[in-house]
């Protein structure tokens, strides 16, 4: 007769017991190693070598589209919201749900004389049976009378949707912007004189560019993508300052920031002033430019905070 593992006499049965068990548990054990292995390789499979396919596009077309029926609907109600009288009172309650929100008090007088409005942000903030609710913020550029000064300001909308169909659940709440920004400081250090030949052929690209048709390949280096505007009745150079110092041996094709400061006329004779970040290259010896830039060069000095007040 066996005995067990603190020498105590174990009967034939429970020898049968013990056994039986053993080999239950190596069988289990077989059993859950098996039943992970398959698991793992069909985890390698599913993940590596046939990924469930995710159409990011879709679904990002999906939503860019709810977002934008949602914007312009709050949009056009905060618009509407703002030049309103009593008489447009029934045109408002195709955008908001008056059971919900409360009825308008009645006014003669709009609150704005005029409001160009727009979406900046649409946020989903969740879902209650079948009904999917966002906060749309819209920014306005109001004027309280016609000769008042256009202000922008900010307004707050919750919208519902339910199978597609959007509706104002509560009256605009004026919110804060995102704040005045900063002073940034530029990295145009030269300034050149006016009397440069390089002035003259910047002066002479900007009038080409804004004023003619024709005659742009004179200032501009082959190949860049540059093409006159045209259109306006003038524009001359204010001014033009450069990221560096000209090099007086440049190599052929160095390159050079500018910013040129243009002042031009509209075909009606309207002033309007801007500014033209450029890059210029030098061509076998002569500096043409070679790019309208997207933005001008920064310093890495920290920018000057806006405070309300300024």
């Amino acid at each position: 007769m066996s005995t067990d593992f603190y020498g105590v006499p174990l009967s034939r049965t429970n020898q049968s017991r013990i056994i039986t068990t053993r080999k239950w548990l190596r069988r289990s054990a077989i059993t859950i190693l098996v039943v992970f292995s398959v698991l793992g390789t069909l985890g390698f499979y599913r993940s590596y070598l046939n990924p469930p396919t995710i159409d990011i596009e879709a679904i990002a077309q999906r939503t860019n589209n709810e977002h934008d029926q949602i914007g312009g609907f709050a949009s056009d109600f905060v618009g509407l919201w703002l030049t309103a009288t009593t008489d447009d009172a029934a045109a408002m309650t195709d955008y908001i749900d008056t059971k919900t929100a409360g009825l308008a008090a009645a006014h003669k007088t709009a609150a704005a004389s005029q409001a160009t409005t727009r979406t900046v942000a649409v946020i989903y903030t969740g879902t209650v049976g079948d009904v999917d609710m966002f906060s749309a913020t819209v920014t306005a550029l109001e004027r309280q009378i016609p000769s008042a000064t256009p202000r922008r300001k900010f307004y707050r909308v919750p919208v519902s949707v339910w199978r597609q169909q959007t509706k104002v659940m509560g009256w605009p709440v004026p919110v804060n912007g995102p704040g005045p920004g900063v002073h940034v400081k530029l990295d145009f250090p030269v300034t050149l004189d006016q009397s440069a030949p390089l002035y003259k052929l910047v002066s002479d690209f900007v009038s080409t560019y804004l004023t003619k048709t024709t005659g742009l390949d004179r200032y501009v280096v082959a190949g860049a993508d540059i093409w006159s505007v045209g259109g306006y009745s003038s524009a001359r150079l204010t001014s033009l300052q450069l990221s560096n110092e000209l090099p007086e041996k440049p190599a052929p094709g160095q390159a050079i920031s500018a910013l040129a400061g243009v002042q031009a006329a509209t075909s009606q004779q309207v002033p309007l002033p801007m500014t033209m970040p450029l890059t210029l290259e030098n061509n076998n010896g002569t500096w043409m430019i070679s790019a309208l830039d997207l933005t001008p060069a920064l310093s890495t000095d920290p920018p000057e905070p806006i405070t309300p007040d300024k």
